[in-house]
């Protein structure tokens, strides 16, 4: 049975969602940057929502608050000090909401991110967690015959500022907003993969 429900935050917001299946439990957690939905796990080279078989697992998928556009459907204000304990508050509420004590989680992109936010808070929420391709701040790149001086700097903010500019044009975000959001996200100083520190993972 599939459901597409939304869970309503008490700062407003609306965390659109889909369970399936009937196992053990594992909350997905989407690429796609700012943009992270679930309708981006089809686009993906390996998409847990369609392979994982459903009578051995209960996948959870959500749009993060910020996935507004580009098939997300969830609906969010942001507000001064949101960031990533937002999301993963967001991330851990919806679990709440479904009953679910304990359960694998994966993700992809950003999502490693949230993951490890996650574990960091929550511990014993978590029986696993699979990372795929994740963010991070770093001095050279993974593809081959691409390497540059410096940090990667620029390619989050381009990321990030192509959601911003969608944001915007769609009268869903202010510049103030966006700015103070990415501030407290990647700015300030945060580097390894934004959510935690090297130190936490140790």
């Amino acid at each position: 049975l599939l459901t597409m429900p939304f869970l309503s935050r008490p700062c407003g917001a609306r965390i659109h969602y889909a369970v399936k299946g009937t196992g053990i439990p594992a909350l997905l957690i989407a690429p796609g940057g700012m943009r992270s939905s679930m309708a981006m796990w089809s686009k993906q080279p390996w998409d847990p929502w369609s392979s994982l078989p459903e009578s051995k697992f209960r996948l959870i998928a959500m749009d993060q608050r910020s996935a507004m556009s580009s098939g997300g459907k969830s609906a969010a204000v942001f507000k001064p000090g949101d960031g990533w304990q937002t999301f993963v508050d967001d991330q851990l509420a919806l679990l709440d909401h479904l009953g679910v004590a304990r359960c694998l989680t994966i993700g992809s992109c950003i999502g490693p991110s949230y993951q490890l936010r996650l574990l960091k808070e929550a511990p014993v929420r978590f029986s696993g967690a699979v990372m795929l391709q994740p963010i991070g701040l770093t001095v050279h790149t993974t593809e081959p015959s691409h390497t540059w001086e410096g940090l990667n700097t620029a390619a989050t903010s381009h990321w990030f500022g192509d959601w911003a500019a969608e944001m915007k044009a769609a009268e869903l975000a202010e510049t103030s907003q966006l700015s103070e959001l990415y501030e407290s996200m990647f700015g300030g100083g945060r580097d390894f993969v934004f959510s935690i520190s090297q130190e936490d993972v140790q």
